[in-house]
């Protein structure tokens, strides 16, 4: 990690943190306060929110460790690729809508959010003895494979009157034991939020209390200079792809075998707005009128994994399947700025002037690693003649041995990797679904999936997440498929934009609803 930057950024990451998406509720009690956060992170790129895989395989809830002759196995089971009987391509396209309801001090907000997307593609080569042959190696199918993994499209809002404290008490709560010379810096040489909001004045030393500071949002007997408007809009963007080269191997039509090696991209883009405004009453003479602070994040980042995966089939009504999956070891890098603007009307303060103030930090970059948690799935599937299945999968994530490296002599990430062993825990992801042949031509599918809160008792919000899925596919000659996919995934969230020592700081909560649909075509060689 560079020196001066990183030195930089400790102080600035401790805001970050704190504003933070869908985990940030108040931790501050429970976790470990030398943490700066990234804990956040290892949980935002190791948990995925979204199904993967082709239209068909969503619109069962995602189940296929157990089904197989699906271009999905590539990423899922591999040993699904033993099942192929000829090759195929195919591309998946994809839209999705994200919707949120959000309450912050008594007010509900409703935002929402649309992207278009490439959900994934991919080749599958087959070589499969003829049946005639008495061989019980029967051959197998290589593929290459691009899937989205994990969706980051998403946007929040909300907008309430806080009574009782401010951003600013946040901001000199921060400054606490920093000397005064130390926050007068050039202009365009700040780097930290401290420096941003001492020379936007939004915050000052005590005259009579070296180290400690007040912000310019109350008045001189230390009350809010009125209620305080606050409203804030977080947008993230970006997903999570990952590209697989595998083999599936089929022996006597029973017993199928797979490896995959799967090279995994990540980025991330986060842009937050906080504003404050002061309500004033009709007898005060206004002085500040209001300040903004924006925050922009962006990660990026390649990861690999490896995948083994075998399936059984002892009768020909039933397979069982299991694969395991390593942990994805990501070589990541951030790149940050944050900026704050505080408008004043015509305020004197300390023989200064002040209207508008505005400022932002040197860009900064960061570079560090991250081991995302093993992976194991076992699956089985029930099939009724040629009519169709009903499958489930169960699959387990070790969130709490996530692992942040990096740094240097001067820092460690022991802190965040303390915290991640203290507040996430191993999940079991529930997945059923199935199909049903209507005819020659048309199929039809359903599904549900539920993923397992990875949260270990931090507070009384339930992160699991719902998906209810269906959708419905075509057999055309020759050799032509179209499969339709419609999800729809539900889960809470909440979120604080900053803390107090009291404790008092606001929090808000959001329902989340995704919808999203898929379509694959396919042709098969």
């Amino acid at each position: 990690m560079r020196q001066k930057t990183f030195k930089i950024y400790l102080q600035i990451a401790a805001f970050v943190c704190c504003m933070t998406s869908i985990q940030n509720i108040a931790f501050a009690q429970q976790i470990d306060p030398d943490a700066l956060g990234y804990y956040n992170e290892a949980i935002r790129f190791s948990r995925s929110q979204s199904l993967f895989g082709s239209a068909r395989v969503q619109a069962m809830g995602g189940v296929q460790t157990a089904i197989g002759g699906d271009v999905s196995a590539g990423t899922g089971n591999p040993a699904g690729l033993g099942l192929f009987r000829r090759s195929q391509f195919s591309l998946s396209p994809g839209f999705g809508s994200a919707n949120t309801n959000t309450t912050f001090l008594g007010n509900n907000t409703l935002d929402s959010k649309l992207n278009v997307n490439v959900n994934g593609f991919g080749l599958v080569l087959t070589k499969l003895k003829d049946d005639i042959l008495p061989d019980k190696w029967r051959g197998g199918s290589f593929a290459i494979t691009f899937q989205r993994t994990n969706n980051f499209q998403n946007q929040f809002s909300y907008e309430g009157i806080n009574t009782r404290n401010s951003l600013g008490d946040y901001l000199a709560e921060s400054a606490l034991g920093i000397n005064r010379d130390d926050l007068f810096v050039s202009l365009d040489s700040i780097f930290t939020l401290q420096e941003l909001a001492f020379n936007t004045f939004l915050i000052d030393e005590y005259a009579n209390a070296p180290g400690e500071y007040y912000t310019l949002a109350r008045d001189s007997n230390d009350q809010l200079l009125g209620d305080m408007r606050q409203q804030e809009i977080v947008n993230t963007r970006g997903a999570q792809y990952q590209w697989n080269f595998a083999y599936g191997g089929n022996f006597d039509d029973k017993f199928y075998f797979g490896l995959a090696m799967g090279i995994k991209t990540l980025n991330f883009r986060q842009k937050k707005e906080f504003k404050e405004t002061v309500q004033y009453d009709r007898n005060s003479i206004p002085s500040l009128l209001d300040f903004t602070l924006t925050d922009e994040l962006e990660v990026k980042g390649t990861g690999i994994n490896f995948t083994l995966g075998l399936m059984y089939r002892p009768v020909d009504f039933i397979r069982i399947g299991v694969s395991a999956t390593t942990p994805t070891f990501y070589a990541l890098t951030e790149n940050f700025k944050t900026s704050l603007t505080a408008n004043f009307d015509n305020f004197s303060y300390q023989g200064v002037v002040l209207n508008n103030e505005s400022l932002e930090t040197v860009p900064g970059t960061f570079n560090y690693s991250l081991t995302t948690p093993y992976k194991l799935n076992a699956g089985i599937a029930f099939f009724f003649g040629k009519k169709g299945f009903i499958s489930g999968d169960v699959e387990l994530n070790a969130f709490n041995s996530t692992r942040l490296s990096g740094g240097n002599s001067s820092f460690t990430f022991n802190g965040d990797n303390k915290t991640i062993q203290n507040i996430y825990k191993t999940t079991l992801n529930l997945k059923v679904g199935g199909e049903y042949k209507i005819n020659r031509l048309l199929r039809v599918r359903a599904g549900a999936a539920y993923f397992d809160d990875p949260y270990n008792n931090v507070d009384d919000i339930n992160r699991s997440i719902l998906h209810f899925t269906g959708g419905f596919g075509l057999r055309l000659p020759p050799g032509i498929s179209i499969d339709i996919a419609v999800v729809n995934t539900r889960f809470d969230s909440a979120y604080v934009p900053y803390t107090l020592s009291s404790g008092e700081h606001p929090t808000t909560t959001t329902k989340n609803s995704f919808t999203s649909a898929v379509i694959t075509a396919g042709f098969s060689f």
